[in-house]
């Protein structure tokens, strides 16, 4: 009554060999039988090079700096040229320069006119801050990713604060919303909200130096967390000086899950 027949075993394609070779090379059980993913680097870092002796050429001390300064400023009198606009967070250093030869301006690093958020750098109190140009606007689909697309945030200092954006243009999309069609009240008034919250920003100073000094301890610590709503990343770099004194700085990721 029965038959028996032999199958032929199944032929892996040049995709499931490639597939199967990646697990087995990324891929290991630790001790406690956990499975454990190799960093997606394609070799360890055997030599890291050391440009430390190459970093200490690179203006030291505020008196290199003064030399290199004179220097520039004959080499381009030669050409006929007078530089201006001279910026610096030394003020030993600015003391060398004519105020009429100095920037006393932030400087943009967006050139864009029309961005609602750009970033800063304020050289006197060495302080990152945002420059805020926002007009209220309807609570649609286009003018929200609007004022996502014109935020200059190249290290994620507003990572949080264009999150929420995201987020309420993912409901929009989940609602099947058009381009142009009002959002219901609910987010209409916390739409509204944030565009005139947004001004507090600036008064939010973040400090540019690490206070990385002869003698301190440097820590790179990283964290990485998900929910329904998002997933981010935060790497602090933390500086220690030799009185104790910790300073922070923060670079971010995070985005729509």
């Amino acid at each position: 009554m029965w038959e028996l027949e032999d199958f032929t075993p199944p032929v892996p394609t040049s995709e499931d060999s490639i597939c199967e070779n990646y697990f087995v090379e990324n891929v290991s059980r630790n001790s406690f039988g956990r499975y454990e993913v190799a960093l997606p680097f394609k070799a360890d870092p055997t030599h890291l090079g050391d440009s430390f002796a190459l970093s200490q050429t690179r203006l030291p001390d505020i008196k290199n700096a003064v030399t290199i300064h004179t220097q520039l400023v004959k080499l381009f009198e030669n050409g006929g040229f007078q530089m201006v606009k001279w910026m610096s967070n030394s003020n030993e250093l600015l003391s060398q320069i004519p105020d009429f030869l100095q920037l006393n301006t932030p400087i943009a690093f967006d050139k864009e006119s029309l961005k609602v958020l750009g970033l800063e750098w304020n050289p006197s109190s060495d302080n990152f801050s945002f420059k805020i140009s926002v007009s209220i606007s309807p609570c649609t689909k286009r003018n929200m990713l609007s004022l996502v697309a014109r935020i200059f945030d190249p290290l994620g200092f507003l990572a949080p604060i264009s999150l929420f954006i995201k987020l309420l243009i993912k409901k929009l999309w989940k609602l099947k919303f058009d381009w142009d069609k009002e959002a219901p009240k609910e987010m209409f008034h916390l739409w509204m909200k944030f565009q005139e919250e947004l001004t507090l920003l600036n008064s939010l100073p973040i400090p540019r130096h690490l206070l990385v000094f002869q003698n301190s301890t440097v820590d790179i610590v990283g964290f990485a967390d998900a929910s329904s709503s998002a997933y981010a990343a935060v790497i602090y770099i933390r500086s220690t000086d030799i009185t104790g004194h910790v300073s922070n700085f923060v670079q971010q990721y995070n985005c729509p899950s």
